[in-house]
């Protein structure tokens, strides 16, 4: 049988190992979510403004 502080170390090591894939786990999460927001930046980024749009038509009309 385990005395209280055999116990103790043990939980505190369990709970320290869970602290650490769920700290890893919301890490990858949150790279995965700012990749995306960027490249929705860099989509709308690069399309042409209202103008460019109006200028365009003009050329072309």
């Amino acid at each position: 049988m385990m005395t209280p502080d055999e116990f103790y170390a043990v939980y505190a090591l369990g709970f320290h190992a869970g602290e650490e894939t769920g700290y890893g786990r919301r890490l990858a999460e949150e790279e995965a979510m700012w990749a995306e927001l960027a490249e929705h930046v860099r989509k709308h980024a690069n399309m042409r403004t209202f103008a460019e749009i109006q200028q365009a038509r003009k050329e072309a009309a």
